[in-house]
This record gives structure tokens, sequence and C-alpha cells, in this order.
């Protein structure tokens, strides 16, 4: 593994690690639902900071050792921050936006700096490129699911999608729309799954998993 891959993978496993303490101090919504587990609840677990450890390395080694170099930085943000995210929003149907909006911050400001440091804004250009045409899909998407499908999905979709198009965007036509597209899929298999299982008539399926899963499905297009 390039050097540069193994330290994306050592600080994304640090940084997931610490994520348990961010949510511990999450405020909660002004309206939560009646059964919302408290964010502070969530991050009790002493398990939870190794797992989240592990796993950011994991997604870090399977993104990062095959990406571009000046790519590396914000796919090893994005592995960081995917098991709490996903923890998160498998529990509670949220996604906090005092977790997203500074992770849409991150990718913009690493992608920033990349591209001043290489001299190549082709990444910036693309990346905005990914945020725009990922963001409008999901909004529209949003827009429709609230009108035809109750509970489709929440805003908070349409949000990460932002961050995920910026990440995407750099990789090219393809791996964006694999990006984008693996999280239907994945979606729609754990759908399958647990309506063969014995979960059946249980609350809607999270959709940030997939989507976060599937973006790094598309690193290997």
């Amino acid at each position: 593994m390039p050097p540069a891959a193994s330290l994306a993978v050592v600080v994304a496993a640090v940084f997931a690690a610490l994520t348990r303490w961010w949510l511990a101090r999450l405020p909660e919504p002004d309206e939560p639902d009646e059964d919302k587990v408290a964010y502070a609840q969530l991050a009790q677990p002493p398990f939870l900071a190794l797992a989240c450890a592990v796993a950011g390395a994991v997604l870090a080694a399977c993104a990062v050792w095959q990406l571009p170099e000046p790519l590396v930085p914000v796919w090893t943000l994005l592995a960081a921050m995917t098991p709490v995210l996903a923890y998160v929003d498998a529990r509670t149907h949220l996604l906090p936006f005092l977790m997203v909006a500074p992770l849409y911050v991150g990718t913009w400001l690493l992608t920033l700096a990349v591209a001043w440091a290489g001299d190549d804004w082709s990444i910036a250009r693309d990346a905005l490129v990914g945020n725009v045409a990922v963001f409008a899909t999901f909004v529209l998407l949003y827009v429709v699911a609230g009108r035809f499908f109750a509970g489709g999905f929440g805003y908070g979709d349409v949000r990460l999608s932002a961050v995920l198009g910026v990440a995407l965007g750099p990789l090219g036509l393809t791996a964006s729309f694999v990006g984008l597209y693996a999280g239907f899929v994945i979606a729609a298999v754990v759908g399958i799954v647990r309506n063969r299982g014995r979960v059946r008539g249980g609350p809607p399926i999270a959709f940030g998993p997939a989507m976060l899963l599937g973006a790094f499905v598309g690193t290997f297009v």
C-alpha cells in the first residue's frame, strides 16, 4: 500500500474513533419523534469508538489505495465520518445537520486545498459539477417522493448527497453515476432481504447508510 494510503487509513481510524465524542455532544432536534433515541444514548456503547475506527480504516483502505493522491484527503474524511453517520441514521432515521454541514465544508476545504497545492483547478471544477448535479437530482427525487411516496427519504439525505457529489465529481462521470445509483441498489437489496425475513412491517429503511456505501462503490470504477 502506498505511504499516502497507509497514512489515510490511520487518520481515518483515529478520526472515526473520535466521532463517538462528537455524537455524545450533539444537541437534540427541536421537535424529535417521541421514540427517538437520544444522541447521547447512542454514544454510550463502549465498543462504538472501536467499531467506528475499524470501519473507517476498512473504508479508507478500500477507497484510497487506488485513487489519485490528490483525492485521498477528501475520501479519508468521508471514510472517517461514514460509520457514525450510518449508525445514527440507522437508529434514528436522521442525519444530523451539525455533522453533515461540517463534513460538507470539510470536503470543500480539502478539495480547494489540493487543487491549489497541485495547481490543478479541474479537481475543484469537477467537484462543483458533481455537487450541483447530484444535489439537484436528490432535490428532485425528494420533491417527487414527498408528493407520491410518503416516507421516501428525508432532507438529511438530500444534504448528504451534496457531500457525496463533491467527493465523486473528480472521479469522473461514470464513477459518479455508479456511486450515486449503487446506493439505490443497496437499499433495494436490503429491503428485499428484510421483507423475506422476519422484520416485515418494521420502520422504513434508512437510506443514508446505503448512500454512503454506494459512494465507495463508485471508487472502484
